[in-house]
């Protein structure tokens, strides 16, 4: 619920859940909050983020921060090399031509 709802939804089904590791699953959660994030509109957050799986006898717990930490820098990690491959891409079109 809230901002990016969509979108969210879309890359969550576009993932192959059963097989992929909840750490790695983290790190594509982490990836797709940091994806809607505007730093000028929007209020700093602490990202928090819990789980349930197998390793917690499906009880709801927090994520280690140390994990929480790891998942967050390789999601700005992941957006600032994709804004750098759309800022290369964009200076090798070439311009158009005028009549």
């Amino acid at each position: 619920v809230g901002k990016g709802r969509q979108s969210d939804k879309s890359d969550i089904e576009k993932l192959a859940l059963p097989n992929l590791k909840c750490e790695d699953a983290l790190k594509e959660m982490a990836k797709m909050i940091y994806t809607v994030y505007d730093e000028s509109k929007d209020k700093p957050f602490t990202l928090e983020m819990a789980w349930l799986s197998e390793a917690t006898t499906y009880k709801f717990q927090l994520v280690p921060q140390t994990l929480v930490d790891a998942a967050e820098e390789w999601a700005k990690k992941q957006l600032a090399d994709d804004d750098d491959d759309d800022d290369d891409a964009a200076a090798e079109e070439p311009a158009e031509a005028k009549d």
